[in-house]
């Protein structure tokens, strides 16, 4: 098993965040039986959200 701190994670660039973030999502989506396909990720972060779509 793996520990990630609050210490780890903040020394993360914006990049690497993302991907962290994107990761752990794709397999919660699998460990719950379904297709990690349709998970998208990625942007600005300086992208105003009302753009998001």
């Amino acid at each position: 098993m793996l520990e990630v701190t609050s210490q780890d994670i903040s020394t993360l660039n914006d990049t690497d965040l993302r991907l962290l973030i994107g990761y752990l999502c794709e397999t919660e989506v699998s460990n719950n039986g379904l297709s990690a396909y349709g998970v998208t990720y990625g942007g600005d972060k300086i992208e105003k959200w009302e753009r998001i779509r």
